[in-house]
């Protein structure tokens, strides 16, 4: 898992909610955990987004204006910088022991890159990295499973702002060609039952990809199974024409 270790105790204070490890989880749905347990406070929508945002924009500054501009388009900057400063506000009162991931300033927002913290979005993405990066079968299909596992379902689902639409679809991408990759791999062991398990995922994430039908064919013709195979085809073709 992906953490980075907690910061000097001359940083973090002495009290105890500064102590504990943070966990967000995106996928699938919003998850806040502090030392294991669910953190209560986090209903507000705009709460859960600026946490996310933050995070998934962990390695940047980012401008007060920026996140303003983000969150309240339609309002006065005037009245767009209030309402960050409270919801700033809010997110320290429900959860202190965030004052030792954010770094601000009258102008900025920073997560600190040494916070006790995981965030299942870069975990996933550091697995899809072990898989490409390691030498051999075992270890990329282990790293591929890893990071499906990760993957409970889509960013933040019920939210649809225009940044979390385009961060959605690129990690669905990614997850996809995880499927993919991880199918191939089987397939090359010759494991076919669960590579074919893979192409079937694939496929319910979304039916409409003739490269994910082709795929499952060509797995159930290695498997022995053409009468299978003919039914993907028929049921391909019926998607396509109809889609």
């Amino acid at each position: 898992m992906v953490t980075v270790e907690q910061r000097s105790s001359e940083h973090l204070g002495t009290g105890p909610t500064n102590t504990g490890r943070i966990e967000l989880r995106l996928l699938g749905q919003f998850q806040l955990l502090l030392d294991g347990k669910p953190v209560d406070g986090f209903s507000q929508a705009r709460l859960q987004l600026l946490l996310a945002y933050v995070t998934l924009h962990r390695t940047l500054t980012l401008s007060r204006q920026h996140l303003a501009f983000i969150f309240w388009p339609d309002s006065s900057e005037k009245q767009a910088f209030a309402n960050l400063r409270k919801l700033l506000y809010l997110l320290r009162q429900a959860l202190p022991a965030i004052d030792r991931c954010l770094a601000l300033t009258v102008e900025t927002v920073a997560w600190q890159s040494d916070a006790a913290f995981t965030l299942d979005v870069a975990d996933f993405e550091a697995a899809l990295q072990r898989g490409e990066t390691s030498d051999s079968p075992a270890a990329k299909i282990a790293a591929c499973e890893e990071a499906l596992a990760l993957y409970r379902g889509d960013l933040l689902p019920g939210f649809y702002d225009d940044w979390i639409l385009v961060e959605r679809e690129r990690l669905r991408t990614l997850y996809a060609g995880a499927l993919t990759k991880l199918a191939e791999l089987y397939e090359a062991q010759r494991a076919y039952p669960a590579a074919l398990a893979c192409a079937q995922r694939l496929l319910s994430q979304d039916a409409l990809q003739e490269a994910s039908h082709r795929l499952l064919m060509r797995l159930h013709l290695l498997n022995d199974d053409r009468a299978a195979a003919l039914r993907v085809y028929h049921t391909c073709a019926t998607l396509l024409r109809d889609g």
